[in-house]
């Protein structure tokens, strides 16, 4: 089961994939959720290829979105995160969570002026 972690709170799916219940921390772009999600399920438990995957996809995006990213993808068994609100420059972008393989991805957008 693939879940979106909104707020340092898993929301375990119903039907769907995801639930969504927090604007701030959800996966807003479809495309990307897509590719997270599809990338665990083609390459788990291998984080490393996971990673390559995405970014070899997202390439030209991320080199023309006028900004820098940070995509972390990682095994975890315990994650404790801590995000600054007052950070305007940033983006959480996505995070995905899959209880399966433990795998945990994050997108966090960082723009430059």
């Amino acid at each position: 089961m693939i879940e979106v972690t909104n707020n340092n709170v898993s929301h375990q799916t119903y039907n769907k994939n995801f639930i969504i219940n927090n604007p701030e921390w959800d996966c807003r772009n479809k495309y990307l959720k897509k590719l997270m999600t599809s990338s665990i399920k083609s390459y788990s438990p291998n984080v490393d290829e996971i990673q390559r995957h995405i970014t070899e996809t997202l390439e030209d995006y991320l080199k023309t979105s006028n900004s820098s990213w940070l995509i972390m993808v990682g095994k975890v068994v315990r994650s404790v995160s801590y995000i600054d609100y007052e950070v305007k420059d940033t983006e959480w972008f996505c995070s995905v969570y899959d209880n399966t393989s433990n795998i945990q991805i994050h997108a966090i957008r960082v723009y430059t002026f």
